[in-house]
């Protein structure tokens, strides 16, 4: 009796177990932390950014057109704001999915402009909670 149950315990894991952890791989990606939130000033070129998962972000100036481009490791978009338009030296900013782990937030220059990247300062109020103060963008007349 006893190693009929056993038996019955093996075939249940056997056709659970795989089953089961096979649930959590597809739920993995869900596990990522989300951008909550973003604002731009574009009067102090000041960029806020909250995620709900503790993110350390990367960042680079990348040319044609000009633009500073923050990625979010293991972060999604979540339910934010994808864009907004502004008049200024600062054309447009958006937040677009890199991949299925990183969130990206764009900031694209006008025509023209640029900002010196040893001047950009990020500064983490928190591990979830970040601040991005850019220096005024000069017209280079490219």
């Amino acid at each position: 009796m006893k190693i009929q149950r056993i038996q019955k315990i093996q075939r249940f894991l056997a056709v659970f177990l795989p089953s089961l952890v096979g649930s959590f791989w597809v739920i993995a990606p869900a596990w990522a932390g989300e951008l909550a939130s973003w604002r731009f000033d574009a009067s102090q070129n000041f960029l806020e950014f909250v995620t709900n998962e503790q993110v350390q972000p990367r960042a680079q100036l990348v040319p044609d057109p000009t633009r500073l481009v923050i990625d979010l490791p293991g972060t999604t978009i979540g339910n934010v704001q994808l864009s907004q338009l502004y008049g200024g030296a600062i054309q447009q900013v958006r937040v677009a999915q890199l991949d299925a782990n990183t969130a990206r937030i764009i900031l694209e220059l006008a025509p023209g402009y640029m900002i010196n990247p040893q001047q950009i300062q990020f500064r983490g109020l928190s591990s979830t909670h970040w601040t991005v103060q850019l220096p005024s963008p000069e017209y280079t007349s490219t």
